[in-house]
This record gives structure tokens, C-alpha cells and sequence, in this order.
């Protein structure tokens, strides 16, 4: 049986330029059931990932920018903090990895161009990608505890006490 209920224009495969936009990407988002918030400095906050993230629209050059970032160590030294950067910007596909002037806040962008549209697929595949390689990153290519983090996977099983066995 068809249904007469008309489709939602954020199904569609491509989402053409001129419908690129806050609200698009944010009914995209739901749409695919990842939980995010729309913020009043003109960002989306992406909260259902490895790693917490923004998507802002740079509307004059036709980028959707995702990035996000982590607190450095206060005692991290310069050299070594600027080394674990070109690391990462040669070992991690597609994101590209800064530190602050301050050397406060370890960043990781990626810029995805829009102009004549963007497939929706493509954007939902980015969007999870972008969180994965970010928390690697930060969890699993800091290696000298730059960042001062000590973990930020959860335990893929824990033993039940009574029983001795994995629990997933």
C-alpha cells in the first residue's frame, strides 16, 4: 500500500545549497537519531558520539565546518605538544589538528564544501567519522599523556562478581 503522507524534503539525497542551513542539518540529525542541540552562536551541538562536536555553516564560502577540541596538560612542554600535533595531522585522515597560541586547547577541524549541494548520506557519514577519529586522537595517539587524559573509552565488559564472566 503507498502512502499518501507527503516525504520530509530532508530525505531527499542530495541537499541542495540553497537549502543548506541550520535547521536542515539539524532535521537531518534527528532524522537519523543522533541527539544534538542547535546553539545560539549559530552552531549544532553534537552529542550522540565517541567525542562531543560543532558543525557551523560557513555560509560565504559554502563550508560546513565540524571541529572540536580538548584541554591540554598545564605542564605539557611546548616541543612536544607541537610534535603530537604533526602527528596527528599525518597519520589521521581527513581532520586537521591545531593548538591554541596559549597551548591551552588541542583542536581537530574538518571543512566540508556544499556548493551544488551535499548527499545526505556523505554529511551523516562525516559527522560520525569526524567524532571517531577525533576521539582517537585524543585517547589513543597521545601517548605521552599530553592532554592529561587517562581514559575516555568505557570498559567493553566488566566480570560479574558472583559469576567470574563478561558481561556485554
Amino acid at each position: 500500500m503507498l502512502s499518501s503522507r507527503k516525504a520530509s524534503p530532508y530525505m531527499s539525497t542530495i541537499i541542495l545549497e540553497s537549502e543548506v542551513s541550520l535547521a536542515t542539518l539539524s532535521s537531518l540529525l534527528e532524522d537519523a537519531a543522533i541527539d544534538h542541540s542547535v546553539e545560539d552562536g549559530g552552531c549544532i551541538y553534537v552529542t550522540a558520539s565517541p567525542f562531543n562536536f560543532w558543525i557551523s555553516i560557513d555560509e560565504d564560502r559554502k563550508f560546513l565546518r565540524f571541529y572540536s577540541y580538548w584541554p591540554v596538560a598545564i605542564d605539557t612542554p611546548e616541543d612536544r605538544l607541537l610534535r603530537f600535533v604533526n602527528e596527528c595531522n599525518d597519520s589521521i585522515i581527513l581532520l586537521q589538528f591545531s593548538v591554541t597560541e596559549d597551548r591551552q586547547r588541542f583542536y581537530g577541524f574538518y571543512m566540508m564544501y556544499y556548493r551544488d549541494g551535499v548527499i545526505r548520506s556523505q554529511l551523516l557519514r562525516i559527522a560520525r567519522l569526524f567524532s571517531e577519529l577525533f576521539h582517537r586522537a585524543v585517547e589513543h595517539e597521545d601517548t605521552e599523556d599530553l592532554l592529561g587524559v587517562e581514559t575516555l573509552d568505557p570498559p567493553l565488559s566488566k566480570a560479574e562478581p558472583s559469576e567470574g564472566r563478561a558481561i556485554h
